[in-house]
């Protein structure tokens, strides 16, 4: 009914929050035994120097 009414953005939300996300996150949990273990990061913006910044660190603390 979303979709043909028009509303496009709530079609997507709605395949990907009930479909695509739960297929995707027990593909990611049965082939990476240590994905609930593993360091999230969120980079203030995806300039290089940013980046940069987050990829030394990671190294740092994972090394």
């Amino acid at each position: 009914e979303a979709a043909r009414t028009g509303q496009l953005e709530r079609v997507v939300r709605e395949l990907l929050t009930d479909h695509y996300d739960p297929v995707y996150v027990a593909s990611i949990q049965r082939n990476f035994a240590k994905f609930d273990e593993a360091r999230w990061v969120e980079p203030a913006n995806g300039d290089t120097t940013t980046l940069a910044a987050v990829a030394r660190d990671l190294l740092q603390t994972t090394s």
